[in-house]
């Protein structure tokens, strides 16, 4: 998913994890976009609203990749960017135009079950059409103990 970020703009990204807050941020909006995606990947959810009020866009989609913040959130299992993001009103059936999987798949791609769950709770739909056909993407007694 990283493969589009160029050297310098990864730079970027690893000074705002590392000082756990907004470096200068250059003009352009694909790098406050991105940064908006890698704080959800990487659970940096107290960085979130300092980055919408710098003015990303909360639907912004990669589109080498098909990812946004919602589906890097969820396949990384951040629970408190998850939240987030779903209080912001962001749609949790995305589905990514270049697989077709939603935040829901990737959610148990990534293995967790709490961020599966609060996708659930929030009205993420449990099977999708991918291709013409049903994919279900939970599982639940193969998948995550927690959910039997």
């Amino acid at each position: 998913m990283w493969s589009i970020v160029t050297t310098a703009e990864m730079k970027i990204l690893l000074q705002l994890e590392k000082c756990n807050a907004l470096p200068e941020i250059p003009a352009g909006e694909r790098i406050r976009n991105i940064a908006y995606m890698w704080c959800c990947y990487r659970n940096l959810a107290h960085l979130l609203p300092k980055l919408e009020q710098s003015g990303v866009k909360l639907d912004y989609v990669e589109p080498s990749t098909g990812m946004n913040a919602i589906l890097a959130a969820s396949l990384s299992g951040s629970v408190a960017c998850i939240e987030h993001l779903i209080k912001r009103g962001v749609d949790i059936n995305y589905r990514n135009p270049i697989n077709h999987y939603t935040p829901l798949h990737f959610a148990i791609l990534g293995n967790s079950p709490d961020t599966a769950r609060i996708l659930l709770d929030n009205g993420a739909k449990p099977s999708t059409y991918l291709y013409q056909e049903v994919a279900e993407p939970v599982f639940l007694d193969d998948t995550c103990s927690s959910f039997q």
